[in-house]
């Protein structure tokens, strides 16, 4: 058996229409690859499979031998063709199922998996909540706490599509009041609150009674490098609109083994995608105790 790296590297990416080419840019998929690839990951929760399942899972394939990683797709919505899927290093993980929860906007990939020589069982889960309803993305930040209830342990990570509950000292990225914003996106990703459109943070909040963000989890620790608060969507976007909406969570366990959280914003990340490229880091040994101790 291969032996375990000291630190598990878990990456969470919404790449943009999977790289594929469209509305005026070319294809970016193979400089996706390279990115994802050059931090040679164990994990890598993925967003925005576009086209992923066609030609025999072809695209999907491609992504997975690059990276050296075995694929776990969910299925597309029918209003929307963007996967999410989660890919995983089995000489360090097992998989021992693949559930795929249907609720949501964009069906949420969820393996679960064991670490080599441990008997616990993690659940993983790539998310990408409903762009259009703040209805339907608190409804299923509900339905994702079932994966942190009592003896589970789990690791999210993807795109909210909405802003987090602000820490102290975090400053919003969005003036929601902005003319230039286009009516239709502050709809739809805002609330207003006495009188004042405000960042629809209900989301974050729910799922943060059951789990740990791990961007507000590194920053109390003093782990984080240089800012785990950088937004980390809307490059292309002409407005000045930036949002944290790409998080991970994970649960009181799991977060305990936590070394690091970082937003990845350079010139590759911004050239093959609109958001941001999130790099999390767990002690490996921490991980292998943690999982072998019921709670």
């Amino acid at each position: 058996m291969q032996q375990l790296p000291d630190e598990i590297r878990v990456l969470t990416w919404n790449v943009a229409r999977n790289g594929r080419p469209g509305r005026g840019r070319p294809d970016r998929s193979d400089l996706a690859r390279s990115v994802l690839a050059q931090y040679r990951p164990h994990i890598v929760f993925r967003q925005e499979e576009t086209g992923a399942s066609e030609d025999g899972n072809r695209a999907l394939r491609i992504e997975a031998n690059r990276l050296g990683l075995t694929p776990c797709l969910a299925s597309t919505h029918h209003d929307s063709p963007h996967a999410t899927a989660v890919l995983i290093d089995t000489n360090i993980f097992e998989i021992q199922a693949e559930y795929e929860q249907r609720h949501a906007w964009h069906p949420i990939a969820n393996p679960v998996v064991r670490l080599r020589g441990v008997g616990r069982e993690l659940s993983l889960a790539s998310i990408h909540l409903d762009p259009w309803s703040s209805i339907d993305r608190r409804r299923e930040a509900s339905h994702l706490l079932r994966l942190g209830q009592k003896g589970w342990s789990a690791l999210i990570g993807g795109d909210t599509n909405c802003d987090p509950v602000p820490a102290e000292g975090e400053v919003p990225h969005t003036d929601w009041a902005d003319p230039a914003i286009d009516p239709c996106l502050r709809q739809c990703r805002a609330i207003e609150s006495d009188g004042q459109w405000v960042s629809d943070t209900r989301p974050d909040k729910i799922l943060r009674t059951v789990f740990r963000e791990l961007a507000h989890h590194a920053a109390a620790r003093g782990q984080s490098t240089p800012d785990p608060y950088a937004p980390t969507s809307n490059w292309w976007s002409p407005v000045g609109l930036r949002t944290r909406v790409d998080r991970t969570y994970a649960t009181d366990d799991v977060a305990s083994t936590h070394i690091s959280h970082e937003v990845i914003a350079d010139d590759d990340v911004k050239t093959a995608s609109d958001h941001g490229l999130l790099l999390d880091r767990f002690d490996t040994d921490r991980l292998h105790h943690v999982l072998t101790t019921r709670s």
